[in-house]
């Protein structure tokens, strides 16, 4: 038995935990190659799996995948993989991989590590949910969202009911997992499989897919967020009336049929509009790279906490933390900017 086996098993981690552990320090001594293109991911861009096509007519959906390949043409698909900023930091200074749960639990002396107590029953479910949707890899695979753009859309209503696209905003990701949001370049995106939900919550209902198909997996998820008319729209159904500044709720909300009757231009219009707004974030898309390096990071967005949710001694260690990353970003030539807040207390 490995060393690392046997101090999981003093720890109490769980077998299958264990496997997926052991399975990644293998992998790693053996030497995992970020630069080529992992096979799994390479085999879903030649044989894609089933597409989701049925829930519309085939019509409606040569059009609809025309409409956002177009659209999607027009923008910057890349990864955003959200983190503390002294993780982002640590990264960039140590200029390795970006590491995952498992790296957590095997590196800590604690029982359960960084990742949590709450970890011992969500990742055993982990483990099984990568294994049967095959976005396991070596083991090193990072979750992170598909974004389109640098700065999103904050839609606001107005007193009438109608939806408007206000100022634009730095886009900081998922916040949930770290205030600082990793930007990952071409290769993560070619490295990566995708998925229009979330695979903790989905297990092995959907087959994911590659690069190649992101029109596919991005129809699905917009089906989603605005629903078919007669059936209720995902979380983001409300977004469906931030299409258009001139139309009111009503006239969009839970029917994507309703894009694919606009003129075409104004459809691609729509579209991007949606695609970069606060919409993407709340509905959004997985991406599973299967391995990330620091030399993916192509720039990390920040969203400092407001200064009325600190303490005194936190603001100070909020600002030393921002201070230090854009440091070490600087001399790495990744750009770190920061949500400007009035009082936040941000490095810059």
């Amino acid at each position: 038995m490995s060393a690392v086996g046997a101090s999981l098993i003093e720890r109490g981690v769980p077998a299958i935990v264990r496997g997926a552990i052991e399975e990644q320090a293998l992998a790693l001594a053996r030497g995992v190659d970020a630069a080529v293109r992992p096979a799994d991911v390479a085999a879903l861009a030649a044989h894609p799996p089933l597409p989701w096509r049925g829930v519309l007519s085939v019509d409606d959906a040569r059009l609809a995948t025309a409409l956002v390949h177009e659209a999607i043409s027009g923008l910057e698909p890349r990864i955003q993989v959200n983190m503390s900023a002294r993780r982002a930091t640590d990264i960039l200074r140590d200029g390795g991989r970006i590491g995952n749960v498992y790296d957590l639990v095997r590196e800590s002396p604690r029982p359960w590590g960084e990742a949590g107590i709450h970890m011992q029953h969500g990742l055993p479910t982990r483990v099984a949910n990568e294994r049967e949707m095959g976005v396991f890899g070596t083991g090193t695979t990072v979750y992170g969202a598909l974004t389109f753009s640098d700065v999103m859309h904050r839609p606001m209503r107005s007193h009438a009911g109608i939806v408007r696209l206000a100022e634009r905003e730095l886009n900081t990701g998922a916040l949930t997992y770290g205030e600082a949001s990793v930007v990952l370049g071409q290769r993560a995106l070619d490295n990566a499989s995708f998925l229009p939900a979330d695979t903790g919550v989905l297990g092995g209902v959907r087959p994911v897919r590659a690069r190649e198909q992101l029109a596919d997996v991005v129809t699905e998820r917009l089906i989603e967020n605005f629903g078919l008319g007669s059936e209720p729209a995902g979380r983001g159904a409300t977004s469906a009336t931030f299409l258009d500044a001139d139309v009111r709720p009503s006239e969009l909300a839970n029917d994507f049929r309703s894009i694919l009757r606009m003129p075409r231009e104004r459809a691609v219009t729509a579209l991007r509009e949606h695609l970069t707004s606060r919409a993407m974030v709340d509905g959004y898309i997985e991406a599973q790279v299967r391995i990330a390096t620091a030399d993916d990071i192509r720039a990390v967005h920040v969203r400092p906490r407001p200064a009325n949710q600190l303490s005194t001694a936190q603001a100070a260690t909020q600002r030393a933390d921002g201070a230090e990353l854009a440091t070490v970003g600087a001399a790495r030539g990744v750009p770190v900017r920061f949500l400007q807040r009035p009082g936040a207390g941000q490095a810059g």
